[in-house]
């Protein structure tokens, strides 16, 4: 079978109305696609569009990994759709702190407390250190003008 780039355009000869046979086969595949997203639409968001990325998850598990060790894709790929799944399920928590309180917005409180409720209390030392090293209130010196 011949190359793409070694085609000439040549009209009505067997090999193009072939092509154009496979073009339009492939062309009511696309139309099929089409309408498996637009039912992906309809039924809104998969979990797939929040997928953490790879590369980000790849340089956090190396970070913790020994220097040497090497991390299949595969592992990678569970990795991120397990934060993925965990970080949805923190936030579903939190939204359910928040709306108790009756609130449409989530602080760090409810975040906090979620982790509590799920199980996860062992960890909320070390999470109140890091939130209280970065959201530390900007000096009031700093930010006054002269007057």
């Amino acid at each position: 079978m011949p190359r793409k780039s070694d085609a000439h355009p040549e009209k009505d000869t067997p090999a193009n109305s072939n092509n154009n046979n496979n073009n339009n086969n492939n062309n009511s595949g696309s139309a099929a696609s089409g309408k498996d997203k637009e039912k992906e639409k309809d039924n809104g968001i998969s979990i797939d569009d929040h997928t953490l990325p790879k590369s980000i998850v790849t340089r956090l598990a190396k970070g913790v990994l020994p220097q040497n060790t090497n991390v299949q894709k595969d592992a990678i790929l569970a990795l991120s759709k397990g934060g993925t799944v965990f970080i949805n399920y923190l936030c579903a928590a939190a939204n359910d702190q928040a709306k108790q309180r009756g609130r449409k917005t989530i602080n760090p409180k409810d975040v906090l407390e979620a982790m509590e409720q799920l199980e996860f209390g062992e960890f909320l030392p070390r999470l109140e250190a890091e939130l209280a090293s970065q959201s530390s209130p900007i000096p009031l010196s700093a930010t006054a003008t002269p007057s």
